[in-house]
């Protein structure tokens, strides 16, 4: 069934886009900063190749939509972090402003 690769696909991209994301947070209170990145990254396509790999052998089609479901949870994931980042835009926007009220 198709539905069941779809569902790989998501699972796929929540490991790799969610791994990313927890990678990011971890930046500044890790010690080697550069290999936290390259580990999490190699870790993280060796995962995702893994099960594009495993779901060649159930056709074209079942490997086409697991990765339109990465797709989907990596625009997801885009959308997520966009609007986090219009909030702190906001909240610091906000704060300079009361901040320069002060004198």
């Amino acid at each position: 069934m198709i539905g069941i690769s779809f569902l790989i696909g998501i699972f796929l991209g929540i490991l790799f886009f969610g791994g990313l994301q927890l990678t990011l947070t971890q930046l500044e209170k890790s010690k080697y900063p550069a290999f936290l990145m390259l580990s999490s990254m190699l870790l993280r396509m060796a995962v995702v190749l893994t099960g594009f790999f495993l779901l060649r052998n159930r056709g074209w089609n079942h490997l086409l939509a697991s990765l339109l479901a990465v797709l989907l949870v990596r625009t997801l994931f885009v959308s997520a972090a966009r609007k986090k980042a219009e909030v702190l835009n906001s909240c610091s926007k906000e704060k300079e402003g009361s901040d320069g009220n002060r004198s």
